[in-house]
């Protein structure tokens, strides 16, 4: 391991003319650096760190400690003290006492000719010395060493990282000047909450029953970036757009930049969106929680996780520990009903595209479907299943549709990509091996499955690649009677034409309408 030199003491000793020499002594620190590798840690100016690309860019991230002056250059400082105080809202942003930035110390000397002041010759000549030369490349090095391991474990920065690295994040396009005031902004405040409430706030986070997450507090940076981490693990496991991965919502006086996170939270000056997880963090003097069950008749999700102990909630279990309460809805609502929930707000062009039941029974075009056709489908089914898949497509949805026999009825209606399983499989190639490699090269990961009259094969082959999406939902199942080895959460029991006329109709009705 390297050992770098976090500071350069600079001694020139006594300066000046004949009868008025000074001590002259500085030291140069790092601290500034620090702060940023800290902070970037943090997901708080990434941008920022990442620009850093060459030695003289650490001057920039420098402090000059000012332990010994002569006394023209300590008037020089306290000139530039003062205009620096003036230019700050309210002083709020003076240097330390006894430090200022390098870029500004570094402007206080200046070449005059044959009457340079003594201290202006020793501080530039000494500038652009091997000296300070080995300083700014060891500086750089330190932050070379934070850059290559900033997104080493976290799935929100390693995102970020590779977004600016490929030249595609949001501040690539800006002024440099322009990224660097706006790295600046949403700065971490200090967290309320105890460790244990971010304990359990991150094991509800990774339940992967959860569609949605609202937060309503005065504001907890900690919190959004815990919200906006899992929402990008989601994204990056499954393929959605951020917000169809986990919707987010706040109700909050204190935000953070979208842009910067490439995150998606909704953020509220009043009301908020439902969540699965509700998260009180306290602190806006609004209705409690309770209240706005029991009196006013929201509903606020499957968890309530609280900052303060709310009493006894009517259809909640209670769980108490070091500053959190954590309320449980008993019994709680499924996944699918908690995108119902949320379906207004989904990234979406068409919305539902099949609703199989009043409550819970709704399949959206941003999921990534699995449908497979039997050869027992009858022909109107055929052409009723194949007219919604068309117009689904013809929104930007993108289902695998797998089709076994006639295939006529979803050419007829402008479906794309129909698979058909070849007739004759090689004969080193089962049937349940060919589809695997197909899923895994097309459909790595599914939010549904559609399994009408479906071969066994087909069944074998689609339980074992689900078999890999644990640690998140696992999909929703809807089949007819027969399928074996994928469990069914939902069983067309019925005429599948007259059922998908019905699903097709009733997901319609759920869209909203332009006026």
């Amino acid at each position: 391991m390297t050992a770098y030199q976090s500071e350069l003491v600079i001694d020139f000793g006594e300066v000046g003319f004949r009868n008025s020499k000074h001590p002259f002594r500085v030291r140069l620190e790092s601290s500034p650096l620090r702060q940023l590798i800290e902070e970037a840690g943090n997901a708080h100016r990434v941008y920022e760190l990442l620009l850093i690309d060459r030695p003289g860019d650490i001057w920039a991230y420098t402090s000059v400690v000012l332990d010994e002056l002569p006394l023209g250059v300590a008037s020089r400082v306290a000139r530039a003290r003062d205009e620096h105080t003036s230019r700050s809202e309210r002083g709020a942003h003076a240097w330390p006492e006894g430090q200022m930035p390098f870029q500004d110390f570094d402007q206080l000397f200046y070449w005059a000719g044959d009457d340079t002041e003594p201290e202006d010759e020793v501080w530039l000549t000494y500038r652009n010395s091997s000296v300070m030369q080995a300083y700014a490349e060891q500086s750089l090095a330190i932050a070379r060493a934070a850059q290559s391991r900033l997104d080493w474990n976290d799935h929100l920065l390693r995102h970020i990282v590779a977004r600016i690295r490929a030249g595609k994040h949001p501040y690539c396009y800006l002024d440099r000047r322009v990224a660097l005031a706006k790295c600046q902004e949403s700065i971490p405040n200090e967290s309320s909450h105890s460790p244990a409430f971010f304990k359990k706030l991150g094991e509800l986070l990774r339940d992967g029953e959860l569609a949605s997450v609202a937060y309503r507090a005065r504001g907890d940076y900690r919190v959004l970036h815990m919200m906006a981490t899992e929402q990008r693990r989601r994204a990056g496991r499954t393929g959605h757009a951020a917000g169809n991965a986990l919707h987010l919502s706040a109700l909050v006086d204190y935000t953070i930049d979208n842009e910067a996170w490439d995150s998606e939270i909704w953020f509220f000056s009043e009301g908020l969106a439902p969540g699965d997880l509700f998260i009180e963090g306290g602190g806006l003097g609004a209705t409690t929680v309770k209240e706005l069950i029991e009196v006013h008749g929201r509903r606020l999700g499957n968890y309530i996780l609280s900052a303060r102990d709310e009493g006894e909630i009517t259809g909640f279990d209670k769980e108490m520990g070091d500053r959190w309460v954590l309320y449980r809805k008993q019994p709680p609502y499924s996944r699918r009903k908690g995108l119902e929930r949320i379906q207004d707000r989904q990234r979406s062009k068409l919305g539902p595209v099949l609703s199989f039941a009043e409550e819970g029974g709704t399949l959206f075009d941003f999921e990534k479907a699995v449908i497979v056709i039997g050869l027992e489908v009858t022909a109107p089914a055929r052409s009723m299943i194949a007219a919604a898949v068309a117009e689904w497509q013809g929104h930007g949805g993108n289902p695998m549709v797998i089709v076994c026999g006639a295939h006529t009825d979803f050419e007829r209606a402008g479906c794309r990509d129909v698979l058909v399983p070849p007739e004759d499989i090689l004969p080193a190639l089962s049937p349940e091996v060919w589809l695997l490699d197909v899923l895994s090269r097309r459909c790595p990961w599914i939010d549904a499955v559609l399994a009408l009259q479906a071969p066994t094969w087909t069944m074998v082959a689609l339980e074992r690649h689900v078999s890999c999406q644990d640690g998140l939902w696992r999909p929703w199942i809807v089949a007819t009677p027969e399928i074996q080895h994928l469990s069914a959460d939902l069983t067309l029991n019925e005429d599948l034409e007259a059922l998908f006329r019905e699903a097709s109709e009733r997901a319609k009705s759920m869209r909203p309408r332009l006026l």
